[in-house]
C-alpha cells in the first residue's frame, strides 16, 4: 500500500468511527458506554426496534384515547 493509499485508508477509518459514534450516541444512553464502539454499534438495531415498538404503542394508545373521547368508538 502506498503512503497515499494508507493516508486515504486512515481518513476513511476515522470517518467511519465518527459516523459509528454518532449512530451509537443517537440511539443509546450515556450509561451504556461500556464495551468497544463495535460492540455498542452491534446493539443499535435492537435498540432502534425497541424505540419503534414503544413509539408505535404510544401512537396507538393516543389514537384509541381520541376515538373513545370523541364518541367515535363502538357503541
Amino acid at each position: 500500500m502506498t503512503a497515499d493509499g494508507a493516508e486515504e485508508y486512515q481518513k476513511e477509518l476515522r470517518e467511519l468511527q465518527v459516523a459509528a459514534q454518532t449512530v451509537v450516541e443517537s440511539i443509546g444512553s450515556s450509561e451504556e458506554s461500556e464495551g468497544s464502539l463495535a460492540d455498542r454499534l452491534r446493539v443499535v438495531p435492537q435498540k432502534f426496534a425497541e424505540y419503534l415498538a414503544g413509539t408505535s404503542r404510544n401512537c396507538v394508545a393516543q389514537a384509541l384515547g381520541l376515538v373513545n373521547r370523541t364518541g367515535l368508538g363502538p357503541r
